[in-house]
C-alpha cells in the first residue's frame, strides 16, 4: 500500500491549523461582536422551538402565540432586566394560556398584581398542551437549572392530571427521541455559535396559522373517526350535531372526542379515593412532585402546587357540555371535594405546599363564564380570577 507522500501530509497539518484559526476568529466574532446585535444565546428551546409564532383562531377566540429565545411562550417583545424574584410556573394547556393572549393568562395576570405591590417580579410561563405530571417534572428538570427561579409552582389541573399519573415501568424516565444526522449539526452550530444562531432565527421566525391548525385537526378527526371500532362509531353516532360537525370540519381539537369516545370514564374512574387504582394514581403524581422538589431543592427554590380548576367541578352549565362529547359524569362531581383531596394527597406525601380554589370558583361561576363554552379552557374571565386568588400568599411568601 503506498504511503502518503511528505508533502501532501504538510498540506494537511497546516490546512488542519488554519481551519482550526479560522473557527476560532469565528467563534471570537460571534461572541464580541454578533453577541451586541443578538438578545440572547440561542439553545434547543426548554418545550418549543424558540422564535416560534403561532396564531390561532376558532369560533371561541383568536390569540397569537410568541416563542422565546429559551423555548417556552412569553410576551411578543420581551424586555431583558433584572427582577428581585423569578417564579416559574409549569402546568399544561390551562397554564399555557390556552385560548387567551399571553397577558391574560394566570401567569402574567399573577405577575401584573405582584408587580403593582412593588415586588420586582418575572412569571415565566412553562405551560405545555397536552402535558401532564410527568412532563412537568422532565420540564423542570431542564428549566430550573436554565431560569433558577425562587419559587416554582406547578399547575396542576383538577381530574385530568390524576388520570395521566399512570402507574408504569417508564414512570419517571424522560424518554429522548432519536435525533437526524440533519438535527444533530443544527445543533452542533448552535452551540458553538449561539448569537448567530439567536440573530437568525429571530429575523426568520416561523409562523404556524389557524389555517394550518385546522387542516391538521380535520385530518386527524378524519384518522380518528376511521380508527373507531364498531361500538366507539355508535357511541360517535350519538353524539349531536354540533359537536359532530366542529369535530370533522377541524374546529375542535380532536384529541377530546377521541378521548370521550374511547375512555368515557376517564374522569368517572378515579372519583373515589378508596379506589385502589386512584391510590396508584395519586402515588404516581406524588412520585412526579417530589423529581420536581429535589431540582428545586438543587437551586434552593421553593415549591407550591396550585389546583387548577376544572370545569366537569365547577358549574353545571360547564358539566354539561362534556357529556355532549360523550364522558360520563356523575352530577355529584359539582359538590365533591374528591379531586382536590387527591392532589392534596400527593403534595402532603411529599410534604409541598398546596392552594386550591374550588370553593371560590364555585360561587364566582354563578354570575359569570369563567371557562370557553365549547374547548374548556379558563377563558379571560377564568384566568384572571385564578391569578388574583393566588396574588396574596405569592406575595406573602416572599414578604
Amino acid at each position: 500500500m503506498a504511503q502518503a507522500k511528505p508533502g501532501i501530509l504538510k498540506r494537511l497539518f497546516f490546512f488542519t491549523i488554519y481551519f482550526g484559526i479560522l473557527i476560532l476568529i469565528t467563534i471570537g466574532i460571534d461572541r464580541a461582536i454578533v453577541s451586541r446585535f443578538a438578545e440572547r444565546q440561542f439553545n434547543d428551546g426548554l418545550i418549543f422551538n424558540p422564535f416560534t409564532r403561532i396564531i390561532s383562531q376558532t369560533i371561541e377566540y383568536k390569540y397569537e402565540v410568541y416563542v422565546n429565545n429559551n423555548g417556552f411562550r412569553d410576551v411578543k417583545n420581551p424586555i431583558a432586566q433584572p427582577v428581585k424574584y423569578r417564579i416559574m410556573a409549569i402546568g399544561d394547556s390551562f397554564t399555557y394560556g390556552w385560548g387567551v393572549e399571553i397577558e391574560q393568562s394566570w401567569p402574567k395576570v399573577l405577575e401584573g398584581i405582584l408587580n403593582e405591590q412593588g415586588l420586582n417580579v418575572e412569571v415565566d410561563d412553562l405551560g405545555k398542551p397536552g402535558a401532564g405530571p410527568k412532563e412537568y417534572a422532565e420540564i423542570a428538570e431542564k428549566a430550573i437549572a436554565v431560569l433558577k427561579p425562587d419559587l416554582v409552582i406547578v399547575g396542576i389541573l383538577q381530574g385530568d392530571d390524576l388520570a395521566q399519573s399512570r402507574p408504569g415501568p417508564e414512570s419517571g424516565v424522560a424518554e429522548q427521541p432519536e435525533k437526524s444526522l440533519r438535527q444533530t449539526l443544527a445543533g452542533l452550530i448552535r452551540r458553538i455559535y449561539p448569537y448567530t444562531a439567536s440573530l437568525i432565527a429571530k429575523n426568520f421566525t416561523p409562523v404556524i396559522t389557524d389555517a394550518k391548525i385546522h387542516q391538521a385537526w380535520k385530518e386527524q378527526a378524519g384518522q380518528t373517526l376511521a380508527r373507531f371500532n364498531p361500538e366507539q362509531k355508535e357511541r360517535f353516532n350519538l353524539l349531536d350535531e354540533e359537536v359532530k360537525k366542529i369535530f370533522l370540519s377541524g374546529e375542535f381539537n380532536p384529541a377530546v372526542i377521541y378521548l370521550a369516545i374511547t375512555n368515557p370514564d376517564y374522569f368517572l374512574e378515579l372519583e373515589s379515593l378508596e379506589n385502589p387504582k386512584t391510590r396508584e394514581h395519586i402515588k404516581e403524581m406524588a412520585k412526579e412532585l417530589e423529581r420536581i422538589k429535589n431540582d428545586a431543592d438543587k437551586y434552593k427554590a421553593r415549591v407550591m402546587v396550585v389546583f387548577i380548576p376544572h370545569r366537569i367541578y365547577i358549574s353545571e352549565a360547564d358539566f354539561n357540555t362534556p357529556r355532549r362529547f360523550g364522558f360520563n359524569l356523575d352530577p355529584q362531581m359539582l359538590t365533591s371535594e374528591a379531586m382536590d383531596q387527591a392532589i392534596a394527597d400527593a403534595c402532603q406525601r411529599d410534604g409541598l405546599e398546596f392552594l386550591q380554589f374550588t370553593g371560590q370558583f364555585r360561587t364566582a361561576s354563578k354570575n359569570t363564564s369563567l371557562f370557553f363554552r365549547l374547548d374548556g379552557h379558563l377563558n379571560p374571565a377564568g384566568h384572571q380570577l385564578l391569578g388574583k386568588m393566588l396574588a396574596p400568599a405569592i406575595a406573602d411568601s416572599f414578604k
